[in-house]
């Protein structure tokens, strides 16, 4: 594969004594793909970072928060006296 050439722009503003790139800089194939893979594998790891701290809040909120209690609680059943109060019928006594 040939090296296509790419040009950066960039700004040399106070680079402290350091080599820098100037104006309109030719940059590599092998440069550019090298940038590329920085940037996905970076990019994966702040997913990767962001996706475990959503899932431990999302368990501690559960565990701590109450929801637990909330979706798994016992649902009371009315008595039979307590049905019955509302619609004028006595209980049957023989």
């Amino acid at each position: 594969m040939g090296d296509r050439l790419h040009f950066v722009t960039a700004q040399s503003s106070g680079t402290g004594g350091r080599k820098s790139r100037g104006m309109d800089t030719p940059v590599t194939d092998e440069e550019m793909r090298i940038a590329m893979e920085l940037f996905a594998e970076s990019l994966s790891v702040a997913g990767a970072m962001l996706l475990s701290v959503a899932c431990g809040l999302l368990l501690e909120e559960l565990i701590f928060g109450g929801l637990v209690r909330l979706f798994f609680a016992r649902q009371r059943v009315p008595s039979v006296a307590t049905e019955r109060k509302g619609t004028g019928e006595k209980p049957c006594l023989h």
